[in-house]
């Protein structure tokens, strides 16, 4: 049975950890580029994790 919620999450992360590895975005607003880079950083280790715990199955 698939959980649709942790589709959700996945598909959030796989663009969360785009966002993070590009680089800064001076075009926004001073503190809301650098806010925003270090909220989409829980993507990282949710993707490896996820990894580690699928290959475990």
């Amino acid at each position: 049975m698939r959980n649709n919620a942790l589709d959700a999450a996945k598909l959030l992360a796989c663009f969360f950890i785009i966002f993070v590895h590009v680089g800064r975005f001076p075009e926004l607003v001073a503190p809301w580029g650098e806010t925003l880079r270090v909220m989409a950083r829980w993507a990282v280790p949710f993707s490896f994790w996820r990894l580690v715990l699928q290959s475990q199955e």
